[in-house]
């Protein structure tokens, strides 16, 4: 299970990461967002930060048995 829980924080922050890069690469192009895609990518980090966030707890909790 800590394997796997690994795995899935790895993939987590790698797609963060990625989220995060294209958010600020389209901020920086100095191109018009519309309100909609700024809203799309802020809830797709947030999801991926909360799933993080649940995945570290899992990790401590089978690391203390």
């Amino acid at each position: 299970m800590k394997i796997r829980i690994k795995v899935a924080q790895v993939i987590c922050n790698i797609l963060l990461a990625l989220t995060l890069f294209a958010w600020l690469g389209i901020h920086g192009s100095g191109h018009k967002i519309p309100q909609k895609t700024d809203i799309s990518f802020g809830t797709i980090a947030l999801l991926l930060l909360i799933t993080l966030v649940i995945l570290s707890v899992l990790s401590h909790r089978y690391k203390n048995q």
